[in-house]
């Protein structure tokens, strides 16, 4: 059967109502369960998502079309323009993504058997895409033809150019530019020139070209020149790089395959004179391999059974990172940034995933698919860093529960141990995360965060010691590595509270956070633990109309004096990415102590 492909794109007829945006909201009214979403004005009342796509089991799907809004339209009715200052300019910039770019997202086709589960996974996948806002798919039936369904799916844009300023001072300039869906064809350009006084030459530059879904293989290739990336010890922009990457990550739970290869190699320039003259230039030149691939077991057994969602996935990996040259300043002993390296990992994940829709957990009032369910993973294999060379075993186990007034849980359990006569580097972490439902007041939407962890290194020889210059398990913003330990506990704490207030269509939340670290030092006992705290105000704007990302501003006090370490602290990030990790699966790796790589912790 042909596919009949009926792209409307809805802007050129404003001046009446769609019918179709009714339809946008009744399916959300009809399966009212257990959850009530409290921050929902669309009234999404699903446990999961798929629910009201559950009366169309089995059914062909006859004709599939497609109906794309702008930006500043309305996903529930067109007539509702949300225009603010420079709209029609932006409007004018703006190209719509193509409808081969919206087709190709597909995970279903004319002619095929309607399945829940796939159509609403497929639904929230659109979310996903960098250059989609939100994503409905509409069901029609068919009048005389009970046996057959047609579908629409409704996509909304995102304004897709961006920028930032990374620097500005009369001494240093680096700022980025970026469309993110070029000519509506689903890819995207970034180009982030930097010039630098005190450099030789001056002036250089990063692109980044991406190619999202490549020919419709779910695979994303990316591809970069940099000649001002960061020294991988000191942070100085003295490295020249290339990379090419393609990554196709499990878009869905009834997908078969996932997997990805990196290639890239990396050196640095003498293009600070006065490094050299304070022993501060790291030199160096490395090449990276790195390639895996995984297996989804027994998918099609779950197509028809809606309540079955656990799934096994086996997948392996290996990766080599080869030093051609090292820095000659780390002479003690082993230090995991700037060894060889070499490892084959293979990895088996049980994970089962349903969806929560909200918002107002990162969005600032957009639709966000919440995962909750289970994530263990078990991995198992060989590691060479230099000359050493040893079996590994690690496991990274999650557990995320919904509670049914919106209260998010997730407690974590990860760590891992090299076995070279007796256990080394055995470390681990265990600890929660809770999100609260919102809570209002007034118009004003409060969520609170807690989290707290507890991690140990026993017997190290090769891995990094704790440290606590990190966000997930330590200090946010606290910037010293040399603070190190061998046990750290750590509480965390944020109360963000999203306004109703607008400036030209960017909202404003404000937020106070605060941490608390105990670290005990290497080989030290508990007597020797010394606490850091910081804390300090903050607040975050974003337009969910573009594609740029948050901005923040925060502020911070560190009550303890430590040598190297100002006090006081405010800063801007812009451009900040705030978004849940829907993938429950990632490649083996090495579990890592000090960050958390995969977005896996909330």
């Amino acid at each position: 059967m042909s596919q009949t492909v009926d792209t409307t794109h809805l802007q050129k007829t404003e001046n009446h109502k769609n019918p179709i945006f009714k339809k946008l909201s009744d399916p959300f009214t009809k399966h009212n369960v257990t959850v009530r979403d409290t921050a929902s004005t669309l009234n999404l009342t699903l446990l999961n998502n798929q629910l009201r796509f559950s009366r169309y089991l089995g059914k062909v799907i006859r004709n599939i079309k497609f109906t794309e809004l702008n930006f500043y339209q309305n996903m529930e009715d067109s007539t509702q323009k949300k225009k603010y200052f420079g709209t029609n300019i932006l409007t004018k910039l703006h190209r719509m993504s193509r409808p081969s770019v919206i087709k190709k997202n597909l995970f279903f086709h004319s002619g095929e058997q309607f399945y829940p589960t796939v159509i609403a996974d497929n639904e929230r996948f659109y979310r996903t895409i960098p250059f989609i806002r939100d994503a409905r798919i509409i069901v029609d039936t068919i009048p005389g033809n009970s046996d057959s369904i047609d579908i629409t799916v409704v996509t909304k844009d995102l304004f897709s150019i961006t920028g930032s300023i990374g620097s500005l001072s009369a001494s240093t300039q680096r700022f980025t530019v970026a469309e993110m869906n070029l000519g509506g064809l689903g890819q995207s350009i970034q180009y982030m020139p930097f010039i630098d006084n005190g450099r030789k030459p001056r002036a250089g530059a990063e692109f980044t070209y991406r190619y999202y879904n490549l020919f419709g293989s779910f695979a994303d290739m990316r591809i970069m020149a940099s000649s001002v990336g960061k020294n991988i010890v000191t942070g100085d922009r003295n490295e020249e790089s290339t990379t090419f990457e393609l990554s196709r990550p499990l878009v869905s739970q009834y997908k078969k395959f996932t997997g990805g290869l990196i290639l890239s190699k990396a050196k640095t320039h003498n293009v600070y004179s006065n490094l050299i003259e304070d022993g501060r230039y790291y030199k160096y030149n490395y090449t990276t391999f790195d390639i895996w691939g995984g297996i989804n077991l027994g998918i099609k057994k779950y197509l028809t059974d809606e309540r079955n969602r656990a799934r096994t996935l086996l997948s392996v990996r290996y990766m080599k990172y080869t030093f051609h040259n090292a820095p000659t300043q780390i002479t003690n002993g082993f230090n995991y940034m700037t060894d060889s390296r070499q490892g084959a990992l293979a990895q088996l994940t049980f994970f089962k995933q349903n969806f929560y829709q909200t918002r107002y957990f990162y969005g600032f009032g957009t639709t966000e698919d919440i995962p909750y369910g289970h994530s263990y993973s078990l991995i198992g294999g060989w590691f060479r860093q230099l000359n050493t060379s040893r079996p590994y075993i690690g496991w990274d186990l999650n557990k995320y529960n919904l509670s049914s007034q919106g209260d998010i849980l997730q407690y974590f359990l990860k760590g891992g141990t090299f076995i070279q006569q007796g256990l080394r580097d055995f470390g681990y972490i265990m600890g929660a995360t809770f999100y609260s439902r919102v809570i209002y007041r007034n118009q004003t939407k409060i969520r609170q965060i807690f989290r707290f962890s507890y991690s140990e290194i026993i017997n190290r020889r090769t891995l990094d010691p704790l440290k606590i210059n990190n966000s997930q398990y330590g200090l946010r913003n606290f910037g010293l590595d040399s603070t190190i330990g061998s046990r750290r506990l750590t509480f965390h704490s944020e109360t963000i509270a999203y306004t109703p207030k607008k400036i030209f269509g960017f909202l404003i939340a404000p937020f106070m956070a605060g941490d608390l670290s105990l670290l005990t030092p290497p080989k030290g006992n508990l007597q020797r633990t010394a606490l850091y705290t910081g804390f300090g105000p903050g607040f975050r704007i974003r337009n969910e109309n573009l594609v740029f990302g948050t901005i923040e501003v925060r502020s911070l006090y560190f009550p303890k004096r430590v040598p190297g370490l100002n006090q006081f602290k405010i800063g801007m990030t812009a451009n900040l990415r705030f978004r849940f990790n829907t993938n429950y699966v990632n490649k083996p790796d090495i579990v890592q102590l000090n960050s958390d790589p995969y977005n896996s912790i909330y």
